[in-house]
């Protein structure tokens, strides 16, 4: 756990990794961990909008209903530690997947999860390793 001791692993997850989550119930590892208080969610003002904007959408309300989105957004807001990066130069090959590295940054996390390939040939941003979901579950039961 961080710093050698029993705190939560500060894990910033990517919209993609939300979504998949709420659509196929495939990732239900992440909601133990969450639940275990093994990992704190940590995210910012733009993955919100962003997960709303995505939420919204007519080909995900086929699978995510709108009374459920807002639970989620809910829940997530309540739960998660919200963090405000400050913005600087591009650090990534795709400019819109800045704001999660910066957030990893400012949140000095642990983990940045993601399905984003732009995001996991980076491999590392500061303190972050940047792995995917699957990687993920196999740290976390490591740990």
């Amino acid at each position: 756990m961080r710093n050698g001791n029993n705190e939560p692993r500060r894990v910033v997850i990517d919209t993609n990794i939300w979504i998949s989550f709420l659509i196929g119930k495939r990732l239900v590892g992440l909601h133990r961990h969450m639940d275990g208080g093994r990992i704190e969610v940590v995210t910012c003002e733009v993955q919100l909008r962003e997960l709303a904007d995505v939420l919204s959408r007519l080909r995900i309300r086929k699978y995510i209903p709108a009374e459920q989105a807002e639970e989620f957004l809910d829940l997530l807001c309540e739960a998660a530690l919200l963090v405000k990066p400050e913005q600087g130069p591009p650090l990534c090959r795709d400019p819109k997947d800045d704001y999660l590295l910066y957030t990893a940054i400012a949140a000095r996390a642990d983990y940045l999860v993601s399905g984003d390939n732009d995001l996991l040939s980076l491999q590392k941003i500061g303190c972050t390793s940047i792995v995917s979901f699957a990687d993920f579950e196999i740290i976390m039961k490591q740990t």
